[in-house]
């Protein structure tokens, strides 16, 4: 599986045997900023990324770079980290994160966004919002890690 953004749109366009000038026309995407893109010079924005997505016929998630899946962001308390309510978060599942990162981690049976941190024998959740208090989890509670957030996208306002 290729594994970002320039190899996977370049890979779906021949395996779909469409160009850049016919991805163009069905995007109404400039075919300028297309060669951008597949040469690696700048990501496209979450807007362009869904509208080639679709023309591609395959999911947003599959087009961005160290993905395995995604989920909304609710609430405000990773708006330091600018993850909004709403915002689309990509997930790469693996079971640890280094201190500081942020993860989505199951709590019971609740998921959260948080920075993880581990502190002696606990683990500390810690939202990016100073509004919000840590969350220490001190093994009494069933924890997974479920991966590191490597990307947001958002809606445009």
């Amino acid at each position: 599986m290729k594994s970002n953004f320039q190899d996977r749109m370049k890979e779906v366009m021949l395996n779909r045997n469409i160009t850049q000038s016919e991805l163009s026309k069905a995007t109404g995407i400039t075919q300028s900023s297309i060669s951008d893109w597949m040469r690696g010079k700048y990501l496209p924005k979450q807007d362009k990324v869904d509208i080639i997505a679709k023309a591609l016929d395959v999911t947003p998630s599959y087009l961005i770079l160290d993905s395995d899946f995604c989920l909304y962001a609710r609430g405000d308390s990773m708006t330091g980290a600018e993850i909004d309510d709403g915002d689309l978060v990509f997930i790469k599942k693996q079971s640890d994160v280094d201190d500081g990162e942020i993860a989505a981690v199951l709590i019971d049976d609740e998921a959260t966004l948080k920075r993880v941190y581990k502190i002696a024998d606990k683990v500390q959740l810690r939202a990016d919002n100073p509004h919000y208090p840590p969350i220490d989890l001190d093994g009494t509670q069933s924890v997974i890690i479920l991966g590191k957030a490597t990307h947001v996208l958002r809606p445009v306002k």
